[in-house]
């Protein structure tokens, strides 16, 4: 499956990976890794790896597998995770994609693990977050216990009908678009 991000309108407030926290970068630059190399061994997946030894978050990573395995599998909708092969600096923006991934993570952080189901649920179906939803918490868990704490990076207008209903956890209203 090739990542491509849908056009829905939305952007993150941050422009480049520059305005990121280093915890924030981490994710971003795992996403990236982990599709460049598609979950098969190669240049990317030992750099991913070596990285996460290098943090002492080595253990990290079987979860960072799992997690984008079943995204890559069960996503609804294309997903971009950065144009990591361009040489000419576009790929230091940061997209929709990879601002939500954050925000799933960070939403473990914040205490709101029902919100990181509701980020999921705009890209998977019911059984493929709860086979994601696990190891999405376990890399959060280990991110933290390694002092990498996760902040939401918010959104530009329009706001999608989503996030009142992620930030409330109000269970009445939660049609994802």
């Amino acid at each position: 499956m090739v990542f491509i991000d849908e056009d829905d309108g939305r952007e993150p407030i941050v422009a480049s990976m520059a305005d990121l926290s280093p915890a924030q970068r981490l994710v971003v630059w795992t996403g990236r890794c982990w599709v460049r190399s598609r979950g098969e061994s190669g240049e990317a997946m030992l750099a991913l790896g070596n990285a996460y030894l290098d943090l002492h978050m080595a253990h990290a990573v079987i979860d960072v597998h799992t997690f984008f395995s079943v995204l890559r599998a069960g996503a609804r909708v294309r997903l971009q995770f950065g144009d990591v092969t361009c040489r000419c600096g576009k790929a230091d923006r940061v997209g929709v994609t990879e601002a939500l991934l954050v925000n799933c993570l960070a939403c473990f952080h914040q205490g709101r693990p029902k919100c990181a189901g509701c980020v999921l649920k705009q890209w998977l179906s019911a059984d493929a977050i709860a086979a994601a939803i696990e190891p999405a918490r376990r890399w959060a868990l280990v991110l933290a216990e390694q002092a990498f704490s996760l902040d939401f990076i918010p959104f530009e207008k329009p706001v999608p009908e989503a996030w009142p209903v992620m930030l409330s956890e109000n269970r009445g209203a939660n049609t994802v678009h």
